[in-house]
């Protein structure tokens, strides 16, 4: 009885020990198109509201190329994202409409 004790303790022990995980840091983002480079920062928080990024702090940028884009640079966008606003820079309009459409996706 004793030893049917102790291996019953010793599974329920195992099976917690295992279902334990790091939440924050596995988390992971889909994104479609999937994008070349992306840095996330957990810990900051962001601006909604109701459910999409208050317009008011979004400033849109016309750059000539974005760096980091290896390819496709007429579609080429880059987003960051602080605690306080959100910048949008993009090569084209196309770079802009992704953009948006990112933004809805993280929303």
């Amino acid at each position: 009885m004793k030893l049917t004790s102790n291996l019953f303790f010793t599974i329920i022990s195992i099976s917690v020990i295992l279902s334990c995980t790091k939440s924050d840091t596995n988390k992971s983002i889909n994104l479609l198109p999937k994008p070349q480079k992306m840095e996330i920062n957990w810990s900051q928080k962001h601006h909604l509201k109701n459910g999409v990024f208050d317009p008011n702090i979004i400033a849109i940028k016309n750059v000539t190329s974005i760096e980091e884009a290896a390819i496709n640079q007429e579609e080429a966008y880059k987003l960051t994202i602080t605690s306080d606003s959100v910048l949008i820079e993009a090569t084209t309009d196309k770079g802009l409409y992704w953009a948006k459409q990112t933004l809805n996706q993280l929303a």
